[in-house]
């Protein structure tokens, strides 16, 4: 679980997760698109873990 906040005229987002409750961390976009090699990479579903979820193939499988 967490919480996000947009600040939508400065390109700002905070971000307080379940696990760091309190613990706000604060995203620049624009920091973030000046420099995607530094913060940015590709990624497919089969990168993010999500325990108990069955996958595409799991599913064509029955």
């Amino acid at each position: 679980m967490w919480k996000v906040v947009k600040d939508l005229k400065n390109g700002v987002w905070y971000l307080d997760t379940y696990e760091n409750a309190g613990s706000i961390i604060k995203i620049d976009l624009k920091e973030v698109f000046a420099n995607p090699d530094r913060y940015m990479k590709p990624v497919g579903l089969s990168d993010i873990p999500y325990p108990g979820v069955p996958t595409i193939n799991d599913l064509l499988k029955n």
